[in-house]
């Protein structure tokens, strides 16, 4: 939805003043009808301000003559009040010097637009409950973040144009794990995101638009890794352990045993977390909940679910480390749209590497124009999450925006989903702080300043789901979920060239 702000920014400066004045022009046969009549059927459309529909018309039109010079300046004007720039651009070359001059247009340049973007991440937790005397508890506390973005625009050829954006985001959040008598897990976790995205629409003609996009992140998160310390563990010197780790494995019970390496399996809801691997990357452990495939775990299978290397009382089997992880992700996407009318369709294919986790996304839009301008305008997109080693999601999405005055637009929207994956480009940093969202709901105040400025104010409500883990006796864990409600608020200025 971010990206289809940007257009509406694009569109809502003062545009000069345009007025249709009617000239005859003589064509043979079939052809002179047909040109008369799709050329007053656009020029009666452009009156009413129905820019979409004079544009079908006018185009029919320009197919007979290309040398009518109202029907040019109507179709300029068109396009441009459409915020269609790849079709008004190859038109101004047409129009004539006359005209050029009479609206005192500008030859377009190669750079075309800069937008930047800032804004505060900030969030609640919804009330939850766990047994007042446990063994061990773990929370996950968010605090405020922050998010940044620029982006830059321009043209490459005739043809194709193109749009690079970087972003920056931090959040921070302070974890603690308390047990019975000393709190052994204790810190802020830091997650720090820096991503650029490239697009390159490729204009067919005929509304026909291509559009390869590709993403690439890195994110950088430090936190506390928790470790069994096998050096307190000994049965022999303390009799605290759990005396049936490892059960059924043929090894000793002699402490050097006690933290060893799973490679058969475990049990795949367990959420894992905190005990992450002791190899990087952990980032798909954490948010997809995967503690199996050689990793280093506390818990183990058999003996009785759940059983644990517990210590308790005065002595703990437990330590913890200060460790950072460093993930690379990217994605490619693939997107189609033709503009017919009032109408605009879309479908798109993306492919996302999120760290080691791999993420298919088909998706299809329809943006929708009732009155053929910019006034009042629509949007619904459906998108098909396919993931690796998890479950696959529908997401879906709208839209409305509407002119409120001549210098406010307001646009209102929705998602219900888990956007985990999602990737939705310019949004894509911000969807990896929430992996879990389960719905989002947007409102954004667009004001054109000038021709040249426009600035934006967006809110962003989401709620996405965390958890609190907790041992209430000495060989058992429970989980108890929770919701985070994130409230952002953004600013973002563009200056069209």
């Amino acid at each position: 939805m971010r990206h289809f702000l940007l257009l509406i920014l694009n569109a809502c400066f003062f545009f000069p003043a345009f007025s249709v004045e009617m000239e005859t022009f003589h064509l043979s046969g079939e052809d002179s009808v047909a040109f008369q009549g799709y050329k007053q059927q656009g020029i009666a459309m452009f009156g009413k301000k129905d820019y979409a529909n004079a544009i079908h018309y006018l185009e029919k039109a320009y197919e007979l003559n290309r040398w009518d010079w109202v029907l040019q300046e109507t179709l300029y004007f068109s396009y441009l009040y459409m915020n269609r720039d790849f079709e008004a651009r190859q038109f101004y070359y047409a129009l004539s010097p006359e005209s050029r001059s009479a609206y005192q247009l500008q030859k377009p340049k190669m750079l075309t637009s800069a937008y930047v973007e800032g804004g505060i991440l900030g969030s609640i937790e919804s009330d939850y409950e766990v047994p007042d005397v446990v063994y061990y508890k773990e929370v996950a506390t968010p605090h405020l973040g922050q998010s940044y973005s620029a982006q830059l625009s321009h043209d490459v050829s005739d043809w194709v144009s193109a749009t690079h954006a970087v972003s920056y985001t931090y959040s921070e959040a302070c974890q603690r794990v308390d047990s019975v008598s000393t709190n052994i897990f204790s810190g802020n976790i830091s997650t720090k995101n820096i991503a650029y995205t490239l697009e390159a629409p490729i204009h067919l003609g005929k509304g026909w638009t291509v559009t390869p996009a590709a993403y690439v992140s890195y994110v950088t998160s430090q936190y506390y890794q928790v470790l069994y310390d096998t050096t307190t563990s000994n049965t022999n010197t303390n009799p605290n352990v759990n005396p049936y780790w490892p059960w059924g494995t043929g090894e000793t019970n002699n402490g050097s045993n006690y933290f060893r390496q799973q490679t058969w399996g475990g049990n795949p809801t367990y959420p894992y977390y905190p005990y992450y691997p002791t190899s990087i990357p952990t980032y798909a452990n954490s948010m997809y909940g995967y503690g199996y495939g050689g990793y280093y775990t506390p818990m183990w299978w058999g003996g009785g679910w759940w059983t644990m290397p517990w210590l308790y009382g005065d002595s703990y089997a437990y330590k913890f480390e200060k460790v950072e992880s460093h993930v690379v992700s990217y994605a490619f996407d693939l997107d189609i749209a033709k503009t017919y009318r009032h109408s605009e369709y879309s479908a798109a294919l993306t492919y996302l590497r999120n760290g080691v986790i791999d993420v298919w996304k088909a998706s299809a839009q329809w943006l929708w124009y009732p009155k053929g301008n910019l006034d009042l305008y629509s949007l619904l997109r459906a998108s098909y999450l396919m993931r690796e080693r998890t479950d696959n999601d529908v997401v879906a999405e709208g839209l409305l925006g509407f002119k409120v005055a001549n210098w406010l637009w307001w646009e209102v929207g929705g998602l219900v989903g888990n956007m985990n994956g999602h990737a939705d480009r310019s949004l894509g940093v911000v969807y990896a702080l929430q992996p879990k969202t389960a719905y989002r709901v947007v409102s954004n105040w667009i004001f054109p300043v000038s021709e040249h400025l426009g600035v934006s104010l967006l809110y962003r409500f989401t709620q996405s789901e965390s958890s609190v883990y907790y041992a209430p006796t000495v060989d058992t864990i429970e989980i108890e979920h929770y919701a985070i409600y994130g409230n952002n608020l953004f600013l973002g200025v563009k200056w069209t060239f």
